[in-house]
């Protein structure tokens, strides 16, 4: 999107719109929702992807084909309100062919020199230095679990997903997936030394 649109879009007044509503005037051609559906969800996708694969030129190309896919595959959603959640699938299954075209795994990734930019140097300038000790434990916190049970803490309690939407997006069984969740929260407890409540 150029700059020019940009300038335009923000001094526009903006009418409420759901994400049901964008996603029915994608389908039927409305550029403008498209790019609104895509402004409204890039951040928490890109989010999602820097946590999980810390490189920013592969998440940069993860949230480029989950776009892609999302907008070519739009009329194959059944339950447009669900779109972040969808999106959230989408690039989960991106990350999971670019882990295994890489031929790694979760943890190898984490430890790999290519990848290993820690979640410290991921936060906002003006965090403080609180901050920035409690997400140094967490970093290593990640290195010790195992794939996926880091993708379904993530998801859950950095994304804020629900149980049954951690279990669409990762395709594990509810058990599975609370399992993976409270083994990555006994190691998460282990280096704060308390639980980390929703």
């Amino acid at each position: 999107m150029s700059l020019f649109k940009t300038n335009c879009a923000a001094a526009l007044p903006t009418l409420p719109h759901t994400t049901t509503e964008l996603v029915h005037r994608a389908l039927e051609g409305d550029s403008w929702a498209e790019e609104t559906l895509y402004r409204n969800h890039v951040h928490g996708v890109t989010n999602f992807c820097l946590r999980m694969i810390r490189s920013r030129v592969d998440t940069e190309d993860v949230v480029q084909e989950t776009f892609v896919q999302a907008f070519r595959k739009l009329h194959t959603l059944r339950e447009p309100e669900k779109f972040q959640s969808w999106l959230t699938r989408i690039s989960y299954n991106h990350m999971q062919q670019l882990f295994r075209q890489k031929k790694r795994t979760f943890n190898t990734l984490f430890r790999d020199d290519l990848y290993n930019t820690p979640l410290e140097e991921q936060v906002v300038s003006d965090a403080t230095q609180e901050q920035r000790t409690e997400i140094a434990l967490l970093d290593t916190a990640f290195d010790q679990m195992k794939d996926e049970e880091r993708a379904c803490w993530v998801l859950r309690y950095l994304e804020r997903y629900r149980i049954k939407e951690i279990v669409k997006i990762t395709g594990l069984s509810k058990n599975t997936v609370k399992r993976r969740i409270a083994a990555a929260q006994d190691t998460v407890n282990s280096h704060f030394g308390e639980s980390i409540h929703e």
